[in-house]
């Protein structure tokens, strides 16, 4: 059952970002603490990153009261999500791990956030 909702959320997310065509302005963003479930279940997902059979990142807005946009991640193959980055009004547009515990997760304004722990803990780089 996890496999098919992998795939569904790779289908939802792909087909939201061919729907997406307004561009929000990008202040700088910043990163808070995991956020409450609203996070979770109001946000419209446009990208994932399936790393192995159990994990998962996905990057998305949050549709309650546009908070901003964050980065979800499951470790039991999708049966469970929690928000591990928030960045404050603005938006995530690229999310890349090449393992389980390093990624990076890049704003609209430029700004690239980085996690060698697994999204439990993220740095923002800059040139």
């Amino acid at each position: 059952m996890s496999k098919h909702l992998i795939l569904a959320l790779v289908v939802l997310a792909a087909s939201t970002a061919a729907a997406c065509t307004s561009e929000p302005a990008a202040p700088a963003p910043r990163t808070e603490a995991p956020r409450s479930d609203t996070d979770r279940e109001s946000t419209t997902l446009y990208g994932l990153d399936v790393v192995d059979a159990k994990t998962a990142f996905a990057f998305g807005l949050n549709d309650y009261d546009f908070t901003g946009s964050i980065v979800l991640k499951t470790s039991d193959g999708g049966e469970t999500w929690r928000s591990v980055l928030h960045a404050d009004r603005s938006e995530f547009v690229g999310l890349d791990f090449a393992d389980a515990n390093n990624g990076v997760a890049i704003t609209d304004g430029g700004a690239a956030f980085v996690t060698s722990d697994g999204g439990e803990t993220w740095t923002a780089v800059s040139d």
